[in-house]
């Protein structure tokens, strides 16, 4: 028997332009991506930042985790400094969203054990 390890598609970061904020660009994005996910019969997760976490749970997703990021390195060039100085930490939250679920149902989040 053959058995086969199916890995869902993954997109790794998608923005909006700030020229195009507010004339729903976001919203078609998730629109396709959730069709896809529909059709392929996969469960949706991403990391949003806080400009995009109103679009995603406007369209249904939980929130599962907040991860706060504080990039470090043992010996900063002034480069890095630069950067953190600017940057700083950065908060992004976990979110999910059923295979099926529409976006007014509320939903619990799966437990993992």
């Amino acid at each position: 028997m053959i058995r086969r390890l199916i890995i869902p598609p993954d997109l790794f970061i998608i923005f909006t332009h700030p020229d195009y904020r507010r004339q729903n660009v976001g919203q078609q994005f998730m629109d396709w991506g959730l069709a896809k996910a529909e059709e392929l019969g996969f469960d949706f997760y991403l990391d949003s930042t806080p400009y995009g976490r109103p679009l995603y749970e406007a369209n249904g997703f939980s929130y599962l985790e907040e991860n706060i990021n504080h990039p470090k390195m043992d010996n900063p060039d002034e480069a890095w400094k630069n950067v953190e100085e600017k940057v700083g930490p950065f908060t992004f939250w976990l979110m999910w969203k059923a295979t099926g679920q529409k976006s007014e149902e509320i939903q619990s989040a799966p437990v993992s054990k």
